[in-house]
């Protein structure tokens, strides 16, 4: 039978089909069911005994078990499995079961084979030819390569012997998924087509469509998958697409003709039967569309464990039919599963897929009979492609009148609410029925030309997706429910990424493509940082954190595969998904992004990992951000609380309720409101935290700094010792109980906050309360202080910022050693040290590798290595997201806002936020650039942790780790000397990245003199602070010669720097820690000119601290060091009090320096 015969065959099915249904008539065989395999039902049967026996197991997947091959006959495979023996609860024992596993099946996965694809070049030529970036293009080409670990082609054996397989065997080679996805997947595959068609391997994508017209051909519909699971349901029809993007590549028309009969055959599949529905609009127009409808009323064998135990209570045996059938067609549609699907988004049991005609299958549908008019007319076939035109035109208007919302500028799914949710009448359209939820399907219309050509109408649409809280950090995320479900929130899926993106870039609309290239670089940004930290190509992303792949669903450990190839995948699902694949598409259609060398361009290019933070810390911030606009006019307003509160309630509760406030028409939630909705669900910022009685506190400790002999001193001492009870906390039992309502870490000991809004620990600030706390004897305090900074580096993989939830992507200056290091020299605890050594080491690796490490090649070409502060993360900072999101607001371009966050934590994490020290320009904060800063300070406290790591190890007998960190220190003190030493001006300087293109950590930068910032900065004398550096006394008195002459030394102490920029670590602010640092260097070098300096540097600060604290009774965060007394100001928030480190540092330069009876005291 020649072509235009069989189309003219299929037309008058079609049409009869369809005239059939919409006479009212009922339809033949309403629900069927397509029945399964004797071989399946048995697997199912193992499946059923496998999780009985194995399923406590990590990583037990159900798939496997209907994925094996029997080795011999169904007969007797099921005589051997009736056979074997049982307990009484009827469980086979483990090793019998493991035991005839091993004989009687070959592995999931044996029996497809890899395959090596016969068009797969390594650098195909015409690849990605906009892409001139070399970073990008790197891994565009590693991204290519996988195609090669995801080819298969079955095993002789499925052929010869298919009773044998539930997989189906197919005529050629395909393309699979990757990890428990191991055969060809339909929807997968228009994805895996485009990346393929950018890869320049035709061949293998005309495979793929070949395998699938084979599987229409057979089954009458092409399967979800081919498994003989997968006969009773398809997928959403992307046939046609795949077709016409082949042909437009290939101009095969041959193809095409022999394609066009078998797309008319899925539309009429797709278009008749239960598929099909029909509903009147408001002006009585009738319209025919189409849903999804599985023809399958039992658990999916696949997921059969699942399906069975979420419908257990359901009695009667009608309605559990019914929901099997609903949870099937939720598979048809792709998005298995979400709360799209179900009439409540927390009651799986109330899937309802049937009873939904969705915006994207009519889409689609629309797009199959555009495709078959343009393959039509390209083949010669003008009577079909004339009555497609209609169909089209009929379609089109059907998902404007039923779908379309003007009011809200989007496509909604439309609910069949009314009493028979059958295809044999028409459905009466409401306008209440369409789902305005927010989903990412709501916007796939602008996916084809149709809808995208329309320039108004495309910037209505966009205007619509920028509103709906769906463009997220890391992509468009999938629904704003976050229900558990895989197609809820926070996930982000490749197609509908692709298909939305596609849409915008190809409309006549700037503003359009603008919004398009955005979305497109955060998801390829998020795929490359992901792909950079595993080795892998994940199958969905959390598109609330760039780097971070996705979880929720069924399949409890996300997808995602590793670069080996290996046709035999781990029990433990993971492997490259192919539909991430489609990245090679994005980068084709993001060129105009890429078209720069250098690798500062795109935030794919910034190695630096990504953290993500939590959902609650997500939605606190939302609050924040609301509260900004409601009450952010008050004075003492301070965005940090809004992050610091502890839920009353659980999470998803909460977020419906604030979801739920009323708003006025610019947005904004009216005051009271606000108020009483902080009320009723918020525990105040600060109650996870409880007062502690510390331990080990006395009013005046024996041997209590003994070298303070003025009465007045003493007696004022003895009042800043006091504050320690002030100070000391616990976390409260509530946040170790429920640490999911709190931002708060639960944490295993007592701490000792710095006071005011710092309501928790914070790191660097906890080395100057301990030295406070040995001056006051509390010597079990400080140890608990230690305790809990291990446990966050334990936990984390460094020690945080501080204790709360949104500091898990930063740290701060590297002190943790000399905290050990000073409690045992107090107490010679070997046992405490000894606990202590393989952090210490632990921490030294995180800052001295990955992003953090820098190498520098000096003057005389000898490499050094040194570090750098650089966060992981690129967002605002959500205790002061509304500040930094107000900073770059004139940031264009998503990467280089990107940049700016992540320099701006970065600044946070130095300890010194902020300070024209980490600027280029001192009156523009946008020109943050920390991470390409080397700073003198950070690499002096690394040279001390491999310093105290040399003392401890020796102290602790372990003299291999002693050798190493000798070594380790011997180099980074020549690197500090050749790097950032300037004897002319008798200053450590920080260095400035500036020689090259880009910041990257991988190979060397050339010293330069010129990089050095001659700027005075505190920091430039921290060196001073170790005994390398202050042991020699010629040296010593050249840098206490330069301190003295740089302006930085003021009446009550020494200048953060000598700019007054309106920063609080700049001019005239001066800080406890760096009085403390240089004081102490000087003091204890064998200079007697250099003790005398440093006395009175510390005589300044103690008068200036006593002088505020007789003002205001109060400790101070900061002091202005021009005038006696007065405390500081600048920066992003109010000046604070308590004050820890200022505490510490007080009572730490009483004991170094003491204070004499007839020494005056006070401003």
């Amino acid at each position: 039978m020649d072509s235009s015969l069989v189309i003219v065959v299929l037309l008058t099915f079609l049409f009869s089909s369809q005239a059939y249904v919409s006479s009212g008539m009922e339809v033949p065989q309403r629900g069927p069911v397509v029945p399964t395999t004797p071989l399946l039902a048995f697997l199912e049967r193992v499946q059923e005994t496998a999780f009985q026996v194995l399923g406590g197991e990590r990583g037990f997947d159900f798939k496997s078990y209907i994925d094996m091959s029997l080795k011999f006959n169904l007969s007797h495979t099921q005589k051997v499995f009736d056979g074997l023996p049982r307990r009484a609860n009827g469980g086979v024992p483990v090793q019998e079961f493991r035991k005839f596993v091993a004989q009687y099946f070959d592995d999931a996965g044996s029996d497809l084979l890899l395959h090596e694809p016969v068009d797969f070049v390594a650098e195909p030529d015409g690849f990605l030819p906009k892409v001139k970036n070399q970073k990008v293009r790197a891994w565009a080409l590693e991204v290519h390569s996988l195609w090669k670990n995801l080819s298969r082609k079955e095993s002789d054996e499925v052929h010869k012997h298919p009773e044998l397989h539930t997989l189906l065997p197919l005529p050629e080679p395909s393309i699979v998924p990757g990890s428990g996805y191991r055969e060809l997947y339909y929807w997968d595959s228009y994805w895996v087509i485009r990346g393929l068609l950018a890869s320049k391997m035709y061949e293998t994508a005309k495979s793929i469509v070949t395998n699938l017209l084979y599987l229409l051909d057979t089954y009458g519909h092409v399967l979800n998958g081919a498994r003989v699971y997968y006969t009773n349901r398809s997928q959403p029809p992307l046939l046609s697409s795949m077709v016409y993007e082949i042909y437009k590549r290939t101009h095969d028309t041959e193809f095409a003709e022999k394609a066009l009969p078998a797309l008319i055959k899925e539309h009429r599949f797709w278009t008749s039967g239960e598929h099909n529905v029909n509903v009147h609009d408001a002006k009585a127009g009738k319209h025919s569309l189409s849903r999804y409808y599985a023809m399958w009323n039992k658990p999916r064998p696949e997921s059969a464990i699942f399906d069975k135990d979420s419908a257990a209570n359901i009695s009667n045996a009608s309605e559990k039919q019914q929901f099997y059938r609903e949870v099937a067609s939720a598979a048809e549609s792709g998005w298995d599963f979400s709360s799209r699907w179900m009439r409540n988004a927390s009651d799986f049991t109330t899937m309802s897929t049937t009873s939904i005609l969705p915006v994207d299958l009519n889409v689609y549908l629309l797009k199959l009979e555009l495709d078959i008019i343009n393959l039509a007319h390209t083949t010669g076939e003008d009577t079909v492609a004339e009555i497609f035109s209609k169909l089209s035109k009929a379609r089109e208007e059907a998902i404007r009148c039923v779908f379309w919302n003007p009011q809200k500028g989007q496509w909604f799914d439309y609910r069949l609410h009314d009493n028979n949710d059958g295809s044999s009448h028409s459905h009466a359209w409401k306008g209440s029925q369409q789902n305005q939820n927010a989903f990412a399907s709501n916007f796939i219309p602008l996916w084809i030309d149709l809808f995208h050509s329309d320039t108004t109408l495309v910037e209505q649409v966009m205007q619509s997706l920028e509103t709906s809280g769906l463009v997220r950090t890391a992509g468009i995320a999938t629904s704003l429910e976050n229900s558990g479900q895989q197609w809820d929130f926070p996930n982000g899926w490749a197609p509908l990424q692709h298909m939305i993106v596609e849409g915008l870039v190809r409309s006549g609309s700037h503003k359009a493509k603008s919004l398009a290239e955005e979305i497109t670089v955060r998801w390829i940004n998020s795929n490359y940082a992901a792909y950079k930290k595993t080795g892998k190509m994940h199958e969905k992303m959390d598109v609330e954190t760039c780097g971070q792949f996705g979880g929720g669903g069924e399949s409890v450990i996300p997808q995602l595969s590793s670069l080996l190839p290996n046709a035999k995948q781990s029990s433990n699902p993971v492997a490259e998904m192919a539909r991430s694949i489609i990245l090679l598409t994005f980068l084709l259609l993001s060129s105009s992004l890429l078209l720069s060398s250098r690798a500062s361009t795109m935030g794919v290019l910034q190695s630096g990992t990504v953290i993500p933070t939590t959902p609650l810390v997500e939605f606190l911030v939302r609050v924040q951000e609301t509260a900004f606009q409601t009450l952010g006019g008050e004075k003492g307003f301070d965005p940090k609380w809004f992050v610091d509160v502890s839920l009353k309630f659980n999470l998803s509760h909460t977020q419906k309720v604030f979801d739920g406030l009323p708003r006025k028409a610019d947005g904004v939630v009216p005051v009271q409101e606000f108020r009483r909705f902080v009320a009723e669900q918020f525990d105040d910022a600060g109650s996870d935290l409880v007062a502690h009685e510390p331990v080990d506190f006395v009013a005046e400790p024996d041997g209590f700094l003994p070298m303070v002999l003025n009465p007045k001193v003493r007696v004022w001492a003895l009042e800043v010792h006091s504050l320690w009870k002030n100070l000391s906390r616990k976390v409260s039992d509530h946040v170790h109980k429920y640490p999911e309502l709190h931002t708060l870490l639960p944490l295993p000991e007592p701490v000792i906050i710095p006071g005011s809004r710092f309501r928790e620990v914070y790191y660097w600030d906890s080395y100057w309360v301990i030295r406070g706390l040995l001056a006051s004897k509390m010597y079990d305090t400080a140890k608990s202080i230690v305790i809990n900074l291990i446990y966050l580096l334990d936990t984390y993989g460094h020690v945080l910022n501080g204790a709360r939830a949104y500091y898990t992507n930063r740290s701060q200056p590297p002190l943790l050693s000399s905290m050990v290091y000073e409690i045992y020299n107090r107490t010679g605890d070997v046992e405490f040290a000894q606990k202590a050594l393989p952090a210490l080491i632990k921490e030294h690796k995180f800052w001295t590798s990955g992003e953090h490490n820098v190498a520098v090649l000096d003057a005389k070409n000898t490499n050094h290595s040194l570090s750098r502060y650089f966060a992981m993360w690129n967002e605002p900072r959500p205790e002061s997201a509304i500040f930094d999101k107000e900073s770059a607001a004139n940031i264009s371009g998503a990467s280089k806002k990107q940049q700016f966050y992540r320099e701006v934590a970065s600044a946070a994490e130095t300890g010194w936020d902020f300070s024209t020290r980490w600027m280029g320009n001192n009156s523009d904060f946008t020109t943050m650039s920390t991470t390409s800063i080397l700073p003198v300070d950070l690499n002096v406290y690394l040279l001390k942790v491999e310093l105290d790591i040399t003392s401890l190890a020796r102290a602790t007998g372990e003299e291999t780790i002693a050798k190493s960190f000798s070594k380790l220190s011997e180099a980074r003190q020549e690197a500090i000397r050749c790097v950032f030493w300037n004897a002319e001006k008798g200053q450590w300087f920080d260095y400035r990245l500036y020689d090259d293109d880009d910041d990257d950590s991988s190979h060397p930068h050339t010293w330069k003199g010129s990089n050095q910032n001659q700027h005075a900065f505190a920091s430039n004398f921290v060196p001073l602070w170790i005994d390398l550096f202050h042991s020699d006394t010629t040296f010593v008195e050249q840098v206490t010669q330069s301190l003295e002459g740089s302006g930085l030394v003021r009446a009550a102490g020494i200048a953060t720097s000598s700019e007054k920029s309106g920063q609080q670590w700049d001019f005239p602010n001066g800080w406890a820690p760096l009085q403390h640092m240089i004081s102490e260097g000087l003091g204890r070098s064998g200079s007697h000119k250099a003790r005398s300096f440093a006395e009175e540097i510390a005589t300044r600060w103690i008068n200036s601290n006593y002088g505020a604290y007789n003002k205001t009774s109060s400790m101070h965060e900061k002091l202005d060091v021009e005038a006696c007394g007065d405390f500081g100001g600048g920066g992003e928030y109010v000046p604070q009090t308590g004050f820890g480190w200022s505490n510490g540092v007080v009572l730490a330069l009483l004991e170094e320096f003491g204070w004499p009876h007839d020494k005056n005291f006070g401003c």
